[in-house]
């Protein structure tokens, strides 16, 4: 014949089963919240260092185009020097 269990040993046995389940969950949902953190994470530091990156490329100074003192004429007409010479 089978055993005859009491009531407390039964109620014992659920509330272990509960408490080792509910452990399980936390640890399993735990591992999976713990990835899409780490994944959301790393995208958002590539995406910040991306932006960084482009931001110093542009900033960078544009270097200076040597210009002909000539063509500097802040809106006055050009003139060229004299090639003549008196003497």
């Amino acid at each position: 014949m089978a055993e005859h269990i009491s009531r407390k040993e039964l109620k014992q046995d659920k509330i272990k089963e509960t408490i080792e389940h509910g452990a399980e969950a936390v640890l399993s949902h735990g591992q999976f919240a713990g990835i899409v953190i780490a994944v959301v994470l790393a995208i958002a530091i590539g995406y910040g260092g991306w932006h960084l990156y482009i931001d110093r490329q542009t900033a960078q100074p544009i270097p200076r185009i040597q210009t002909n003192p000539y063509t500097r004429t802040k809106g006055r007409a050009l003139r060229m020097p004299s090639t003549s010479s008196s003497s």
